[in-house]
């Protein structure tokens, strides 16, 4: 594996970019478009808008497509009508920083989110 190191804010990431983008370009459809549901297509409508340049840029460094989310959930959709989505993505490595995933003690899990610029809240976890 060759390893590509990326910085952003407190992690470290250890990518092995050139097996990762080969995976991304191996999958057909992105999890939205698999699934196909109303709160997915809405989701395709906007993602371009929903990531912001220096999250597309990170994703881009570790070999991920943005355009390929592994799987991706609708929240809520509030009175002004946005609608809050959960995502995935996948590289293939590791990291150096903060695991933001909180376990519970008899199971399940919750999340230190980080927020970036606006709406747009996202976090890293080694699972």
């Amino acid at each position: 594996m060759e390893e590509t190191l990326v910085t952003y804010q407190d992690w470290e990431f250890y990518s092995d970019k050139e097996l990762t983008e080969q995976t991304y370009l191996e999958m057909d459809k992105s999890g939205a478009e698999s699934c196909g549901c109303s709160y997915c297509r809405n989701f395709i409508e906007q993602r371009e808008t929903v990531f912001p340049e220096e999250i597309k840029e990170l994703l881009g460094k570790l070999g991920v497509d943005y355009k390929k989310e592994v799987d991706v959930s609708e929240f809520v959709k509030l009175e002004c009508g946005l609608h809050y989505y959960n995502g995935w993505f996948h590289f293939k490595g590791d990291f150096k920083g903060k695991d933001c995933s909180i376990p519970f003690p008899n199971g399940g899990y919750s999340t230190d989110l980080r927020k970036n610029h606006g709406q747009f809240l996202y976090r890293f976890s080694s699972w």
